[in-house]
Formats: C-alpha cells, structure tokens, sequence
C-alpha cells in the first residue's frame, strides 16, 4: 500500500470485523494511531495510518484469520 503526500488511510472508525492486519513499513516515514514500528492490529481494532512527509509512505499489509 502507498499513502500518498499528506494523505491518511483508515481513521477511528476502521477496523477489520473478520482479520487481524499486520503492517511492515519498508518505505518513508509515518504516523500510525497505535504503538509501535511493526504492529499487528488485531481484528476489531480501530486504526488509521497517516503519511506526514513528503515523501510516499509504502506498506506491506497481511490480513490473517483472527485466533
């Protein structure tokens, strides 16, 4: 996923109902609403991701089944 020059994705209200996500950033620099550089937000987490650079932020996102 590439977020975009002062752009965000997701946001308080997103959540994935069926999966948890995992997130790599391996590109630019950003801000997401939960802690950490590798986060795994789990099914039903409110979560958003916010690109605050100028420079394209890119992601690697998995979805898995939640346990």
């Amino acid at each position: 996923m590439t977020v975009k020059t002062g752009r965000s994705v997701g946001g308080p209200e997103n959540y994935h109902a069926d999966s948890d996500q995992w997130l790599f950033v391996v590109g630019g620099t950003g801000v997401v609403t939960v802690d950490g550089d590798t986060q795994r937000i789990e099914t039903g987490e409110r979560h958003g991701i916010e690109n605050d650079r100028n420079e394209p932020l890119e992601t690697v996102n998995f979805y898995t089944p939640p346990r």
